[in-house]
């Protein structure tokens, strides 16, 4: 049953504090080598897809070249059209995906790790319909992931003088403390998310340049914004080292995703962990 990930969460979420201990903050900015390739990736399928002629310094303006139906948001999951489109990514690109983990996010974490079999990419547009659905504070625990994962999130463009990346991450503290008064209830959290815009008040909008990830404790509530300049493009991974998962041994499932999925190696992660993954 999925209920059981709240039983769970009830054991795990304070105990969760591999980031801390490993890190000394529930945050850390990354130079990763590697972006660059996989915005070329993503330049290349707008041009084969939408037959738009892009650099990395014109992402942000893409907004003004595409049909206005791809800036449209679905009210269900908060996905732009555009999105959606690009869902199915060339198999490079989740091979360069890969080689960032191998290559950079390895060295940070110092120890093997199992990783997200589909990383996610996201498109935010700058359109109406977003400003009826975002922000949506949330961490990815509501959707059913272990709280002793790992959160990484990598812009593919620069980011906006204006509005930065146009991404919102909130205080731990904070966020603990909305965990802690719904007694681990992420059903409820989930259904009373709009609540929680008061977040706005102690997040931060991230700023970093071009180049650069991060990656933070997954308990940390988090948004995209409504996007009024630019368009942002951005890959979600998740990960868990496997003597963390191997301590908690835990089941967690998928809960108001799309797919219905098993946080677990040859589930939601890549059967082998990434020491051992061949490219």
């Amino acid at each position: 049953m999925k209920s059981e990930n709240i039983e769970f969460l009830k054991q795990d979420y304070i105990k969760s504090n591999f980031f801390q201990k490993k890190f000394g903050k529930d945050l850390k900015l990354v130079e990763t080598s590697g972006i660059n390739e996989l915005t070329k990736i993503f330049l290349k399928k707008v041009k084969d897809d939408l037959n738009i002629d892009c650099d990395i310094s014109q992402i942000g303006n893409l907004h003004n070249k595409v049909e206005n139906k791809l800036k449209e948001y679905d009210q269900n999951y908060g996905l732009s059209e555009m999105t959606k489109v690009f869902a199915e990514m060339p198999k490079n690109f989740n091979k360069q995906c890969v080689l960032i983990l191998k290559e950079t996010i390895r060295e940070e974490i110092g120890e093997d790790f199992f990783f997200q079999i589909q990383p996610t990419l996201r498109i935010q547009m700058p359109h109406h319909s977003s400003n009826s659905f975002y922000p949506v504070y949330h961490s990815d625990i509501q959707n059913g992931h272990p709280p002793y994962m790992i959160n990484i999130w990598l812009p593919l463009n620069p980011p906006s003088e204006l509005e930065g990346h146009g991404f919102n991450i909130a205080p731990l503290d904070e966020s603990i403390k909305i965990f802690k008064e719904y007694n681990y209830d992420i059903y409820q959290i989930q259904n009373e998310h709009k609540k929680f815009k008061y977040l706005d008040n102690y997040s931060e909008t991230q700023k970093f340049e071009f180049g650069k990830s991060i990656m933070f404790d997954p308990r940390k509530m988090h948004s995209t914004m409504p996007l009024k300049d630019h368009v942002r493009v951005s890959v979600d991974m998740r990960i868990v080292p496997v003597e963390l998962f191997k301590k908690f041994n835990r089941k967690y499932k998928s809960i108001f995703g799309r797919r219905e999925s098993v946080f677990e190696p040859g589930g939601y992660y890549q059967a082998d962990s990434i020491d051992n993954y061949k490219i």
